[in-house]
């Protein structure tokens, strides 16, 4: 056993194997390893932090409930546009004169 410290990039997938091999070229001469992460921090690739995982990140929470919030406008909008009468306001039709 043998302990290795590598540097990764946690925005991609951790590698489960490397090659171990004597000569690039020949790769008949060396062997597959496992690879054994230990104590890897959570990290979160929507805000690239280090400390906490995609659904536990505050800034995509508040991102999902901003963009909720402006679809929920844009229906309110449309509902009270849909409630206005066409026209001019002022004009009254003759049912609503007698």
């Amino acid at each position: 056993m043998a302990k290795v410290k590598v540097q990764i990039d946690l925005t991609k997938d951790r590698p489960r194997h490397v090659w171990i091999g004597l000569d690039e070229e020949d790769l008949t001469i060396g062997r597959w390893q496992t690879i054994e992460y230990e104590s890897i921090p959570p990290y979160c690739a929507y805000c690239k932090h280090q400390g906490h995982m995609i659904f536990e990140c505050n800034l995509k929470i508040r991102d999902e409930e901003f963009k909720k919030g402006r679809s929920g406008d844009r229906k309110k909008d449309k509902t009270k546009e849909e409630q206005m009468p066409k026209g001019n306001d002022n004009q009254q039709t003759k049912a609503q004169r007698e």
